[in-house]
């Protein structure tokens, strides 16, 4: 099959544009590096082992504030006026605030960006152990883990090992030109979205690449297999291990792990990689909109604000979620470790999933209670939610 090639100049495209409103800064769910941003004024919760834990969502800090992302132990945000803001627990330059490493940064902080770096700042995403930044005018910048030949290869995209401290841009294609309109990250790898409508992908992990085979990628390189298929991406979205992409068309493709159905291929549960992105046919005949992927599943909203779900060992297709959201339109879906949340159009923030990480409870539904809530259920905050980020046992909300 004849590839189609990728498109090398986008000086005609449009700016990244900031996608929502400002709000103010809110947080919940355990503490183990300060990433909920409190300060130290959060006591240690008896029985948690030893975790600060906050169940009910708590205002961090109520200045403007365009978007926020979550990693493991750490968080970032970019405000209204374009600062860098990150904090939580500090290790190989994820924070790039200038936090000595594997100590507690437990409040906000201006990242310390390059000198003369004076870019606007429209997106920023978190993964295991780095954090990258998204221009206005589409340069993706990175900072943390550079990672090793064993584990976690690549995420930087700086086409070298080195852990960074300070974000830093990586080269697309090694050209001035390529630029991305949107940014991904899952533990160890990270894809970029093209102004084309090409899917790029970097780091480690198996079956991540989507051209069939393993490996890592230490710098971006385009999914080939749907470049392969002519397919135009309009929203990319990282798992832990996995990867989504949703075609122009309303198609969304999976690739990846796929040990808890997280692909929602269908044919039981498995240890096998899906190495070549595959379409979820179970949502044949939907016009999907928007798609999130989590630590061990995936969801996704149709053009009619119905939301799906599929993974967590529960449903290997989609599944559709009612209840509360029957009568609602959802805008937006996010997923977390074992825990999903869905905002609608008037801006409510509902959550449904699991508290429990391994054996500690974390209060992350928000509810402020510890009880595993099956249907989606309202989450106090005092006004509509403009977004959210979820991770492994914490969220942090715009409202």
């Amino acid at each position: 099959m004849l590839r189609r090639a990728w498109s090398t100049a986008v000086t005609a495209a449009p700016p990244v544009q900031p996608a929502r409103a400002a709000g103010s800064l809110w947080a919940w769910g355990k503490s183990e590096g300060g990433e909920l941003g409190y300060g130290k004024d959060l006591p240690k919760r008896a029985g948690l082992l030893d975790a600060r834990v906050q169940g009910k969502p708590r205002l961090v800090s109520a200045e403007p504030h365009r978007c926020v992302a979550v990693g493991r132990t750490h968080s970032a945000a970019i405000t209204e006026d374009n600062r860098v803001l990150t904090w939580g627990l500090a290790k190989y330059g994820v924070l790039g605030n200038g936090t000595p490493d594997k100590e507690k940064c437990e409040a906000p902080l201006p990242a310390k960006l390059l000198p003369g770096d004076s870019d606007e700042h429209v997106a920023v995403a978190c993964g295991e152990a780095h954090t990258a930044l998204l221009t206005s005018e589409g340069i993706c910048k990175t900072m943390g883990w550079g990672g090793s030949v064993s584990h976690g290869c690549g995420a930087l995209g700086s086409g070298v090992l080195k852990s960074k401290l300070q974000p830093e841009r990586i080269w697309v294609a090694g050209s001035e030109d390529v630029r991305l309109k949107a940014i991904s990250a899952g533990a160890y790898h990270m894809l970029g979205l093209g102004f084309d409508g090409e899917a790029w992908v970097w780091g480690s992990g198996p079956g991540l690449l989507g051209n069939g085979r393993n490996g890592d990628a230490l710098e971006p390189m385009p999914v080939s297999d749907l470049l392969d298929l002519d397919v135009h991406v309009v929203q990319v979205a990282c798992g832990h291990n996995f990867n989504m992409a949703l075609g122009a068309d309303g198609v969304v493709w999976t690739w990846g792990r796929n040990d808890n159905g997280q692909l929602g291929l269908g044919g039981g549960f498995n240890l096998d990689m899906e190495k070549s992105p595959r379409p979820v046919e179970a949502l044949q005949g939907e016009k999907i909109v928007s798609v999130a992927a989590g630590h061990n599943h995936a969801a996704c909203v149709n053009d009619k604000g119905e939301c799906y779900i599929w993974g967590y060992s529960a449903w290997v297709q989609p599944h559709k979620v009612t209840a509360a959201l029957a009568q609602r339109k959802v805008r937006r879906v996010t997923c977390g470790h074992s825990f999903t949340a869905a905002v609608t159009e008037e801006g409510d923030l509902f959550m449904w999933g699991k508290h429990s990480f391994f054996v500690a409870r974390t209060g992350v539904l928000g509810q402020g209670d510890f009880a595993r809530v099956s249907q989606p259920a309202l989450v106090p905050l005092p006004g509509p939610v403009t977004d959210v980020a979820c991770g492994e046992h914490h969220v942090l909300a715009l409202a």
